[in-house]
């Protein structure tokens, strides 16, 4: 099942967020990952779905397909606004703070001039929500 190796996935970026003295590419990477871990368990959420036949088939592009499990499952609406700004940071420009220091962050320049912080414990808070939404789908789908 894809979304177990969604969690193995998950369990690399822990161990490399207990390393944290990275650089902000890295923490860009990091979000890649999140993201990456996302897709893969809407896909299997939504595999499932049209096994249950509660669906016809099964988008092909990523943003659909999150909107389409929003739209099934109403109960996912926050995840899926949060797996939307993971992809926002991930394609936003970014500049650095403090690279090769203790605080170290990267500054994703959402539009309109506001700027998102992600540092260590943004990340970490990230990664565990993505955590939470992987087990509920796993959860789902053993049902």
């Amino acid at each position: 099942m894809r979304a177990i190796t969604t969690i193995k996935l998950q369990k690399s970026t822990k161990s490399e967020l207990n390393h944290l003295k990275l650089k902000s590419e890295s923490y860009n990477a990091a979000i890649k990952r999140l993201i990456s871990a996302y897709n893969f368990a809407i896909f299997d959420a939504l595999n499932h779905l049209k096994k249950k036949k509660k669906i016809k088939e099964i988008p092909a592009v990523p943003n659909k397909r999150a909107e389409v499990l929003q739209k099934v499952m109403p109960a996912f609406k926050n995840d899926i606004k949060f797996y939307f700004l993971l992809k926002t940071i991930d394609k936003s420009e970014y500049s650095k703070k403090e690279e090769y220091r203790k605080n170290v962050a990267l500054l994703s320049h959402i539009g309109h001039g506001e700027v998102l912080e992600v540092n260590t414990t943004v990340l970490k808070e990230y990664y565990e929500r993505t955590v939470g939404f992987i087990e509920t789908i796993e959860t789902m789908i053993n049902k």
